[in-house]
């Protein structure tokens, strides 16, 4: 089970935190330490400044007391101070060695000292002491002065360090309390967050572990109860796994059949099946259809509508889906029969009408040119109305006779050329315009796929409509064009003609639907409903917009666009 990004990031920072503590802790500890052995030889060098000035003190005392008495004792006294004053600047010179500031004066303190000690060394071993002493009692004088001042220069510079360094401690101290309390802050609640997100973590994930389980229990009762029969056959042919639904199908039992059917006891052309599938899908692991013949328990034998495919798995086993499509072929055979039968029909009944309609208008003009003189103006009125009506019902009957070759009609799709089609179109049109002549602007259309012959029927059967109904107006416009919209090519044509209410929308690309009078606007009502089946073997849509007196639009886009 792998770690959660977020919690293994707060466990890399909480860690990074921690060790920050203990390398700032561990230098603030040695710096300390450092400090604290500075002390210590502050400590000395302070103790021996002041040490120093008593012992410069009794020599000098031991020196007088030796030149007015001649007693030995003081002699005696003094040689073994001045040793020890000597060795004791030695020492602080020794552990003074890595604070250069106090070497020099230390130095200048040794040899100041050595004089002194010389000076008077001198004077004890002279033979005329109490003379000597007056001789060089002035440079006797000045040697202690120097003494005593290099002592208490040496005893200041260690009380300024001192103070230096307890300042240093102090603020040490202070700079580390807030650090170490921030970085503790900071890994106190980097640990809490750990565990808030842990524990998160864990209610999440044992909740997508229980919706996990109803999704798994969900399509188990799905693939259980489906509307379709799945099973699965292995590489010998037998049955591995059913549902519910197939086993109503055939009339089986679970046990009788998972392992212990062999496929071709349910599909008795499965062999056929599977070569097909490999023939036609070539390894690959698409699902096929076929119609085999599916055997019942009870030996009934029924037409399924199945689908197979390899299994996404990589072992080499087969998904099947199985339908029974018996009844639903015999429905299929006779809505395929009916449609024949509909289109004899329809084919037959508008030849057998055209023949009568041109007897009616041959017979109606050659009676209109041999006795229109000798009619009444009502009967001349009547003929007329009789020829006109038989034109418009041959109109009626052709384009009767193109919408059912629009679902004949093979689609053949090839590149087209937008533009130039649109402009073709309009030249064949330009007769309609009449003495009112309409201004069509097109747009750059660019260059689509589809099949010539239809789409092209689509744009004359817009076109044509788009002249016809803004006619009437006074300045006529159409505009043809295309624009771009969620990765669709959309074409559209309008005009700025009569229009349309929306509300008798749902009639427009109905057969022989009409939202206008014939006697405005002249038309069968079928070239919409071409335009539509057009489009809609185009797998594409079709639509429009419209105001009443102010134009309408027509757009249209398919799968070539």
């Amino acid at each position: 089970m792998s770690i959660p990004k977020n919690i293994l990031l707060g466990f890399v920072l909480a860690f990074i935190v921690v060790v920050a503590i203990g390398i700032y802790s561990y230098t603030y500890f040695k710096n300390s330490v450092r400090l604290g052995n500075q002390g210590a030889v502050l400590n000395e060098i302070t103790i021996m400044a002041k040490e120093g000035k008593a012992m410069v003190v009794d020599l000098d005392r031991n020196v007088l007391s030796f030149t007015l008495t001649g007693d030995s004792i003081f002699k005696n006294h003094f040689e073994g101070r001045a040793v020890l004053l000597l060795n004791q600047i030695e020492a602080v010179r020794k552990i003074s060695s890595e604070y250069p500031s106090f070497m020099t004066t230390i130095d200048a303190l040794k040899d100041t000292a050595t004089a002194f000690v010389d000076m008077r060394k001198r004077l004890l071993f002279s033979h005329s002491s109490s003379t000597g002493y007056s001789t060089f009692a002035a440079d006797m004088e000045g040697s202690l002065n120097g003494v005593m001042l290099l002592l208490s220069r040496l005893e200041d510079q260690a009380s300024s360090f001192e103070k230096s360094r307890t300042e240093t401690l102090t603020r040490h101290f202070y700079q580390f309390v807030f650090v170490f309390a921030g970085l503790l802050v900071l890994a106190v609640i980097l640990i809490f967050g750990l565990l808030y997100t842990s524990n998160t973590t864990i209610k999440a994930r044992e909740l997508s572990e229980r919706r996990l389980l109803q999704r798994k229990e969900a399509i188990k009762d799905l693939y259980e109860n489906a509307p379709c029969g799945y099973l699965t056959v292995n590489h010998e042919g037998m049955v591995i796994a059913c549902n519910k639904t197939l086993l109503q199908l055939l009339g089986y039992k679970r046990n009788e059949v998972i392992d212990s059917k062999h496929i071709t006891t349910i599909l008795p052309s499965w062999n056929q099946l599977l070569e097909n599938h490999f023939k036609e899908a070539e390894g690959e692991v698409d699902p096929k259809e076929a119609e085999p013949e599916l055997v019942k328990k009870n030996g009934e034998r029924r037409v399924a509508l199945a689908s197979i495919a390899a299994s996404a798995s990589g072992l080499d086993e087969y998904m099947l889906t199985l339908v029974d499509y018996t009844e639903r072929q015999k429905f299929r055979d006779q809505l395929i029969q009916n449609n024949l039968d509909l289109e004899a029909f329809s084919h037959s009944v508008s030849h057998d009408l055209k023949a009568p309609l041109r007897a009616v208008n041959s017979y109606s003009a050659m009676l209109k040119e041999d006795f229109g003189t000798a009619l009444s103006d009502d009967a001349q009125h009547m003929l007329d109305t009789i020829v006109r009506n038989a034109k418009n019902m041959t109109l009626m009957i052709e384009d009767l006779l193109r919408l059912s070759r629009m679902g004949q009609k093979e689609v053949i799709e090839s590149e087209i050329n937008m533009e130039s089609m649109v402009q073709n179109v309009i030249k064949g049109l330009e007769a309609q315009a009449g003495e009112n002549k309409v201004t069509i602007n097109v747009q750059e259309l660019g260059s689509s796929k589809g099949d010539i012959g239809l789409i092209k029927q689509v744009w004359v059967n817009l076109i044509s409509n788009a002249i016809k109904y803004s006619g009437m107006t006074q300045h006529p416009e159409v505009e043809i064009g295309v624009y771009k919209e969620n990765n669709e090519r959309v074409f559209y044509v309008r005009d700025n003609g009569s229009g349309f209410d929306m509300q008798y929308y749902d009639k427009l690309f109905g057969v022989f639907q009409r939202l206008h009078s014939r006697k405005d606007f002249e038309g069968t009502g079928v070239g919409l409903s071409i335009v539509k089946r057009i489009i809609d073997r185009h797998h594409g849509r079709v639509w429009a917009t419209s105001e009443v007196n102010k134009g309408a639009t027509f757009y249209f886009t398919f799968l070539g666009a």
